[in-house]
């Protein structure tokens, strides 16, 4: 674990320990702390899983005070996974949410952000779309920023949920109806209009705003949902990196560099009305010369 200076205004360190599972306190702001979980490599648990197993096999975990919740995925079948979250307190499990998604889709759980309070987001990963919307993450994304998996099938998107934890039902803690309310795709685009690779590798908050740090395997997209033009070439993945706001409704700000950006122009050149007239004056004796 790695805690932030309370006087840091800078995004969190990522501390991977062995198993490529971090856990992270910082403050970025006055007042938000983001306490963030991943898995680089497919974590698997059930429903009946116990702490002590999910803590064996290095789930990603966030914690505060003697509450854990971890994310994964849940082997269905040879060929289908599905998303899991669970929580536990004092080694005793509080709630756990298997249904996010249920298709034959294959999606996993990879990250968790958490204010230590009630507000805890996840991401997915999800390689297309099938069955209902009432089966899959666009019964949460309907007002997302980007609201399905778009064009194709078979590249991994993005997905960033929003859960409120003071909306579960004590007396239905499994239930995420009214838990989850927000959410959104998040992928990259190929010239051909089809979604392709995008997964997260970071999560923070920036004051009441949410940031996501990804790898892009080809064109990221700019906060117009347009893709972004490449000026510097390099090979992919390509570093992206999206602040949202709080509901995951509106995009505020994406960069990725390589992309987007002006070139730089030698000498430091700043047009200026001066210099385009000492240009002009400079270019007329050649002009004349030729003119003769």
């Amino acid at each position: 674990m790695s805690v932030t200076s309370p006087l840091s205004w800078a995004k969190p360190l990522v501390v991977s320990s062995f198993a490529l599972v971090t856990t992270i306190i910082a403050v970025e702001s006055a007042c938000a702390v983001s306490i963030f979980g991943i898995n680089n490599t497919t974590k698997k648990f059930t429903v009946d899983s116990a702490e002590s197993s999910l803590q064996t096999n290095n789930v990603a975990v966030v914690s505060n005070n003697n509450t854990n919740i971890y994310i994964g995925t849940n082997q269905i079948s040879s060929d289908n996974q599905n998303p899991i979250i669970t929580s536990f307190t004092n080694g005793e499990r509080d709630w756990v949410f298997s249904d996010i998604e249920t298709t034959g889709a294959d999606s996993r759980g990879v990250a968790l952000l958490w204010d230590g309070n009630n507000q805890l987001y996840a991401a997915f990963t999800t390689d297309g779309t099938q069955g209902l919307v009432t089966e899959d993450f666009r019964r949460f994304t309907q007002n997302g920023w980007l609201d399905s998996y778009g064009q194709g099938g078979g590249a991994k998107a993005t997905v960033l949920l929003k859960i409120e934890l003071d909306k579960i039902d004590p007396d239905n803690p499994n239930n995420t109806t009214g838990v989850i309310n927000n959410g959104t795709f998040v992928y990259a685009r190929l010239d051909s209009g089809n979604t392709n690779t995008l997964v997260p590798s970071n999560m923070y908050f920036l004051g009441t705003d949410i940031v996501l740090e990804a790898q892009s395997f080809f064109s990221p997209l700019d906060i117009n949902k347009n893709q972004m033009v490449q000026t510097i070439p390099s090979q992919s993945p390509f570093d992206y990196t999206i602040t949202f706001d709080n509901n995951l409704i509106e995009a505020k700000d994406a960069v990725s560099p390589g992309w987007n950006e002006t070139l730089a122009v030698p000498f430091g050149f700043k047009p200026s009305m001066g210099l385009i007239i000492s240009l002009i004056a400079l270019s007329v004796p050649t002009i004349l010369k030729k003119v003769k």
